[in-house]
């Protein structure tokens, strides 16, 4: 009676090896992250081309990290960004500034440091919004939630995380960024992307283009007043990242010092159907801007800060942002 044997021979060893490694590559190329292309500049010119920050580097890194609903389902595909203001282009002007980016959708800025290789900047899901956008808003959302309870229906549920604090507005979905290393501070020549930590705190976006205090007045992310993620002022000339870390997207520092100097600053609009508004329309820039001492909206704005009891402005202050 022949004896049945169970061993394995060689070829079958080699076969089922190859079998498994096959197997293993299949699996890493699934798990592996798909690069997106880098985006598509619109709303600039070649020439102009040429005085970005943006690189195709940092535009693939950004777009594979932002939310569905601004890089698209085709992954091979490379989305469109619209550039709203570059002070390259368009001149360091804070007026300038905020008049092209206001209400304008998810957006991604870029600041480069002067004389440096670092650049940072953010991705805001929420608009831009004036002090005074931000307080009709406010007066808004009061005066429906007040009508729901009168009327004895039930608040609508917000979905996502928004700021509570006054100061800061925005959503979960923002995040900062840096790219390049400095000095050899270790920071990764792919860049790092910081994702917000909600359950720290909702101070994602700061925007103040009029304000008691002067060195209050600019642009920023993160952190709190005085210790932001980073701030830029109302010259577009002096940054800070104060602190080691920012609370808001558990980061630290992205710039090599505390302080610095701007080289320049670039605002993209991301979210596909702004862009194509834009492409059709153009940016029609927002006249109403606070900053503005000669404008109905800036003396409006003025009021509510005298009227709340926080500030008597100088109409002698300077005006030019």
């Amino acid at each position: 009676m022949g004896q049945s044997s169970s061993s394995t021979t060689e070829p079958d060893k080699e076969q089922a090896s190859t079998d498994q490694n096959a197997t293993l590559r299949r699996e890493t190329a699934q798990r592996a992250p798909v690069q997106r292309p880098a985006p598509i500049i619109c709303g600039v010119s070649e020439s102009e081309m040429q005085k970005l920050a943006l690189t195709d580097e940092i535009g693939t890194l950004i777009t594979d990290n932002l939310p569905m609903s601004c890089k698209g389902s085709n992954l091979g595909f490379p989305v469109k960004w619209y550039l709203l203001y570059s002070s390259d282009i368009n001149g360091k002007s804070f007026q300038r500034l905020v008049q092209h980016i206001v209400s304008r959708g998810p957006t991604v800025l870029i600041v480069k440091l002067k004389n440096s290789a670092r650049v940072i900047g953010a991705f805001c899901e929420s608009d831009w919004l004036t002090v005074a956008e931000r307080e009709k808003a406010a007066k808004s959302a009061a005066a429906a939630s007040a009508r729901a309870l009168r009327e004895g229906q039930a608040q609508r549920r917000k979905v996502e995380s928004k700021s509570k604090n006054t100061v800061f507005f925005g959503n979960a979905n923002c995040f900062v960024f840096r790219v390049h290393s400095s000095n050899n501070d270790g920071v990764s020549e792919m860049g790092e992307i910081y994702k917000s930590k909600p359950s720290m705190n909702t101070n994602f976006m700061y925007l103040f283009d009029v304000h008691p205090l002067e060195d209050k007045v600019g642009i920023g992310m993160g952190g709190q007043s005085g210790y932001y993620g980073w701030f830029i002022d109302r010259w577009l000339e002096t940054g800070t990242c104060y602190g080691s870390r920012c609370t808001t997207f558990d980061c630290p520092r992205l710039t090599p010092t505390e302080t610095w100097q701007v080289d320049s600053v670039e605002v993209y609009a991301v979210k596909s159907d702004v862009v194509e508004q834009l492409l059709r329309d153009g940016n029609q820039l927002v006249t109403d801007v606070s900053c503005v001492n000669g404008n109905q909206d800036s003396k409006a704005a003025q009021l509510i800060l005298e009227l709340n009891g926080t500030h008597q402005f100088n109409r002698n202050e300077r005006p030019d942002c």
